[in-house]
């Protein structure tokens, strides 16, 4: 298990908190993307927060990349947002804090996806 520290610091690194419209839908999403070398890690970090989500490999002008998307509304409002309340700083903070701003501003009109949540919830 990864601890909480060490998984802020890689999201420091290469995480992003972004939103995107799409026909007329808003969608918030946290990414993870790194290089393919890291995709164990990126595993890890799935298991450590407890996360449905997958790590995808995918190759882009002949680089080789993981990346962990969090797009459902559950993970968002129950897990990332929880895990990383206060946890940031410099401007990734200040980007998380906008995020989670507007998703809490929006939570009543926001809904999209929903991913089953693991059989065994790990603490971190």
């Amino acid at each position: 298990m990864l601890s909480l520290e060490y998984i802020c610091g890689f999201v420091s690194g290469c995480g992003s908190f972004t939103q995107t419209t799409l026909n007329g839908k808003t969608q918030y999403i946290f990414q993870i993307k790194t290089s393919i070398d890291n995709h164990d890690l990126l595993e890890q970090i799935v298991v450590s927060l407890n996360l449905a989500n997958r790590v995808y490999r995918y190759e882009s002008h002949n680089q080789k990349y993981s990346q962990l998307l969090v797009r459902d509304r559950h993970s968002i409002l129950n897990i990332i947002i929880p895990a990383f309340n206060n946890q940031l700083f410099g401007s990734k903070g200040i980007q998380f804090n906008t995020w989670r701003d507007n998703i809490l501003l929006n939570c009543s009109t926001w809904n999209y996806r929903n991913i089953k949540s693991r059989s065994n919830p790990q603490k971190i």
